[in-house]
């Protein structure tokens, strides 16, 4: 990927992996912009490492993986 859009990588792993979706917190976070190589077959350190690179957080709900920006930048908060 370069500099492609985290929503576009989001798509593309669900896709491989629709067992367990990984799902944005925030629908700003789709225009983040990414640039690397990512494995589809690996969503969750996929998902951690794009919530390290760009200082996300990542959530574990029971039906989906979650990135979203952390608590205190968070509208409300």
């Amino acid at each position: 990927m370069n500099n492609g859009r985290l929503g576009d990588l989001v798509t593309e792993l669900n896709r491989a992996n629709a067992a367990r979706p990984l799902k944005l917190g925030e629908p700003a976070l789709a225009e983040l912009r990414l640039t690397g190589r990512f494995r589809a077959t690996a969503p969750r350190e996929t998902a951690a490492l794009v919530a390290a690179t760009h200082g996300l957080a990542l959530r574990e709900d029971p039906d989906a993986t979650i990135l979203t920006l952390p608590p205190k930048h968070r509208k409300g908060s």
